[in-house]
C-alpha cells in the first residue's frame, strides 16, 4: 500500500491502522458468515465511506479557524479512519500534521508524489475490449494510445462500427488532450 502510493516510512502506523480497520470489515474464515467487525458489534459494517488509502483530499476548515479570505478547505492526504471517534484521518500538507475531520471531499484519482512535493493523476487502464485500443490516462495522454485496426474475434464491435470510428478519429487528430 505504502510503496504503491510512495508514502514515506515515518506513516507505517497509519497504514497499518488502516488495514486493520479494513480486514475487520471483511469476511474471514475464523467467523463464519460474519465479518469480525459484525461478529464483536452484531452489525453489518457499512463500505460507503470507504477511501483509496493515499489518496488526495481536502478537509474544510471550520469557521472560527479562519479569517475572512482564507481558503475554506485544506489540501491533505487521506490516511485513514478515526479510531474510536468518527471521522477520516488526513495529512494536512500546510501544517504537516494528521487532522481527523468528518467534513472531507475526495479525489480518488490522484495522489501526492511526495519526491516531487505535488499532486498527480493516478494512471488508469482503459481498455476497449476486443479493438485493441489500450488508453492510459495520465499526464501526457497522446504517448499512451496504441491502435491495432485487426479487430478481434471476441467482440461484437469491428472497425467498420460508427461509434468506433468516431473514436479513433478523435485520437488520430489529436483531440485526446482536451476531450479527456
Amino acid at each position: 500500500m505504502m510503496t504503491e502510493k510512495g508514502i514515506p516510512v515515518n506513516f507505517w502506523v497509519e497504514a497499518i491502522s488502516t488495514v486493520v480497520y479494513l480486514q475487520n470489515r471483511c469476511f474471514t474464515t475464523s467467523v463464519s458468515n460474519k465479518t469480525p467487525f459484525e461478529a464483536f458489534t452484531g452489525r453489518k459494517p457499512g463500505i460507503k465511506h470507504q477511501k483509496v488509502f493515499g489518496c488526495i483530499c481536502y478537509t474544510h476548515v471550520p469557521s472560527p479557524l479562519r479569517q475572512k479570505f482564507d481558503d475554506k478547505a485544506r489540501k491533505g492526504v487521506f490516511m485513514g479512519y478515526g479510531s474510536g471517534e468518527k471521522g477520516y484521518r488526513v495529512y494536512d500538507l500546510q501544517s504537516k500534521k494528521i487532522v481527523l475531520s468528518m467534513t472531507v471531499i475526495f479525489s480518488e484519482n490522484k495522489t501526492w508524489s511526495w519526491e516531487r512535493n505535488q499532486e498527480e493523476p493516478i494512471p488508469i487502464p482503459f481498455n476497449l475490449e476486443g479493438n485493441g485500443i489500450e488508453v492510459e490516462v495520465g499526464e501526457d495522454q497522446t504517448d499512451a494510445i496504441q491502435f491495432d485496426h485487426g479487430g478481434s474475434s471476441h467482440s461484437n464491435t469491428t472497425v467498420d462500427d460508427p461509434g468506433f470510428g468516431s473514436i479513433c478519429h478523435v485520437y488520430e487528430h489529436g483531440f485526446a488532450k482536451s476531450s479527456i
